[in-house]
């Protein structure tokens, strides 16, 4: 059977093949009478295939926007395939793309070259298998290519406006005043300087502003879209401060020789003028400078860098220096014994009854200090007090207060005052405020009078020895024990303005 069918199948051989080729012959003719075969020229967008790879190379593309560009594509196929996919150019994107594949590219030329590397590669047409590839324009495309650099770079500050006469622009910080820089080999090293420019024009005290981050070339152009910045926006922190005048005051340290003191000093210039914010102004009251005399035995002369000496927060305008000549008097010191009349002495804490005891002489004290103060001291410059506040019922020595002229000192024992209280001083409250501090109230009072020597067996109290006004003398009478509260008559002199 299966050798009947084999020669059936292979006999007459030769004229079976010419007719199955005679049949294709005439389905050919048959077609492209109805479907003829055309050429057709499309238009299709470049495709960056495997772009990705450049990163991981560390190589960047520097053309990249020229790249989307149109390539012309030379097909070939039936005429029923062509007006049927070709006419909408959805389908032309599907069926048919032009290719750079950046594989193909030679990386360690990219990082070898001085400066952007520039290669062709090849386009390579992607075609449905229902069409015949024929032609394609461009057939290669320039890609520029530049290794890929990261550099820290400082962010400096450019201002620009002006301030008012009166106000001084301090320094402007950046939030950020720092970045990292990332871009093509070539353009990072072209940096020339990386700032953030800050308007300034209308700012009295403290703003926070936002402000770009520039970078230019060396040409002064700005290459800021070329590179990658780690932060494009900082805050800008401006102060613009008034300008002030301000006292300059002078202090010691060291102690000058042994028999020398510091009489004076002069500082040239003795007003300056500084920058602060409101509320250091405030605060400030003068500007101190402390100069060295220790072992000092004549007149010292300094020169300050004031600048060294400003508090925190207080700048010298524009911050221009400024130099300041201090010259400190150093003399010899002297005593000068001065007598004072103890009704000059100023009472504090006056009772409603007191009396001074002792003798009426003027209280000596000595005071020293430099030559040129002292030769011209005066009783009137030396101010004594009594301090009678908290003082019981009783008989006390006080030790008087006294206030002296600048750099004089005393130079004698602290005078003191004998008195007798027979009423303390109250304390109240001056007004409705229970937070005031008390004060201590002087009520009306006699003059104080003086009293006699202690009375010896021989003589005998005399009237003018009593109190005025009908009082007993209460020194007279052996049965008041000496802290005892004693009651006197109701007293209502004339009130003393005075005090």
């Amino acid at each position: 059977m299966v050798k009947k069918i084999f020669d059936i199948l292979f006999s007459d051989i030769q004229w079976k093949l010419i007719s199955l080729f005679a049949a294709l012959i005439l389905w050919f003719l048959a077609m492209n009478i109805n479907d003829p075969q055309q050429n057709h020229m499309i238009v299709t967008r470049l495709t960056l295939a495997n772009l990705e790879i450049l990163s991981s190379e560390r190589i960047m593309l520097l053309n990249e926007d020229d790249l989307n560009i149109n390539i012309q594509v030379g097909i070939r196929g039936s005429r029923s395939n062509i007006e049927n996919y070709l006419s909408n150019q959805d389908f032309v994107n599907e069926l048919i793309n032009a290719v750079i594949d950046f594989r193909a590219i030679d990386f360690n030329a990219v990082h070898a070259a001085d400066g952007v590397h520039i290669q062709q590669l090849r386009v390579s047409p992607n075609i449905d298998p229902m069409f015949e590839h024929v032609t394609i324009s461009p057939g290669y495309i320039e890609v520029h290519l530049d290794a890929r650099l990261s550099e820290s770079s400082a962010v400096d500050v450019e201002s620009y406006g002006l301030v008012t006469h009166n106000h001084a622009l301090q320094p402007v910080e950046l939030t950020n005043n720092r970045i990292t820089i990332t871009g093509p080999r070539s353009i990072v090293q072209s940096i020339d300087r990386v700032v953030a420019r800050v308007n300034v024009i209308g700012i009295i005290g403290e703003e926070n502003i936002p402000v770009n981050i520039q970078v230019f070339n060396a040409n002064g152009e700005d290459i800021t879209n070329f590179l990658i910045l780690s932060v494009t926006e900082t805050t800008a922190r401006i102060r613009v401060w008034e300008i002030r005048p301000v006292e300059v005051y002078v202090e010691s340290v060291g102690e000058p020789a042994s028999g020398f003191a510091k009489a004076n000093w002069i500082a040239n210039p003795n007003i300056v003028y500084v920058a602060a914010s409101e509320d250091n102004h405030e605060h400030l009251e003068k500007i101190t400078i402390s100069v060295d005399l220790n072992n000092a035995r004549s007149d010292q002369v300094f020169n300050i860098n004031l600048s060294e000496w400003l508090p925190i927060g207080v700048i010298l305008p524009n911050e221009e220096p400024v130099e300041v000549e201090v010259l400190v008097y150093v003399e010899p010191i002297e005593v000068v014994n001065l007598s004072i009349p103890r009704g000059d002495v100023r009472i504090r804490g006056v009772t409603a009854l007191y009396q001074v005891l002792g003798d009426a002489s003027p209280i000596q004290i000595s005071v020293s200090g430099p030559r040129s103060i002292v030769q011209n001291i005066t009783q009137a410059d030396v101010q004594l007090e009594l301090d009678l506040r908290n003082l019981q019922i009783a008989i006390h020595t006080v030790p008087l207060g006294y206030t002296l002229p600048q750099g004089v000192s005393l130079a004698s024992n602290i005078p003191t005052m004998m008195v007798q209280i027979h009423s303390p001083a109250r304390l109240e409250l001056e007004g409705d405020d229970e937070d005031e501090e008390p004060s201590f109230v002087i009520p009306p009072q006699p003059p104080p009078q003086e009293i006699s020597p202690p009375i010896t067996e021989e003589s005998s109290p005399s009237d003018e020895d009593e109190y005025q006004n009908g009082e007993e003398n209460i020194l007279e009478d052996e049965n008041i024990e000496p802290n005892e509260e004693i009651e006197y008559d109701e007293y209502e002199p004339e009130y003393d303005e005075e005090w």
